[in-house]
């Protein structure tokens, strides 16, 4: 139990309530969200390989996998030699692509992702897929949730 002067007890093991007003919540070890990103402004040269275009590691200190949204996108800031411009996205999770797209200007990515427990990769690549010289900026999201 705790009290904070002036306030009301709260029993850790005994709270119900139908609002709460909190000003500062800490939840220990992540255990409701854990957001983490990366971007790229400055553009990058890409080719008919994937191309990492941005990345990070995520730390998934919970118990076990987690679900997760992951939301990025990836936009050509320049291209040359095609009338007709596409790009290819794809999203990827510890080395595995979740999710890919083609489009003509921008690739949006969206998906559910399985958030395996401890350290791993999290990356948006991108390549040309028409033949052209293009460059490009792009960025990725993901937000787990423990249940």
């Amino acid at each position: 139990s705790w009290k904070k002067p002036g306030y009301t007890l709260i029993d850790g093991n005994k709270i119900f309530t139908g609002d709460a007003y909190v000003d500062t919540l800490q939840i220990k070890g992540q255990a409701v969200t854990i957001p983490a990103g990366a971007r790229r402004q400055s553009p990058l040269a890409i080719g008919s390989s994937f191309t990492t275009v941005a990345s990070f590691n995520f730390n998934n200190n919970t118990d076990g996998a987690i679900g997760g949204i992951l939301t990025g996108f990836v936009r050509v800031t320049s291209a040359f030699g095609q009338a007709t411009i596409k790009v290819e996205a794809r999203a990827v999770v510890n080395g595995t692509p979740v999710e890919i797209m083609q489009a003509p200007d921008i690739a949006p990515i969206s998906a559910y992702v399985s958030l395996p427990k401890g350290v791993f990769s999290v990356a948006i690549q991108a390549r040309q897929i028409n033949g052209s010289s293009m460059s490009v900026v792009g960025s990725i999201a993901v937000i787990g949730a423990k249940r």
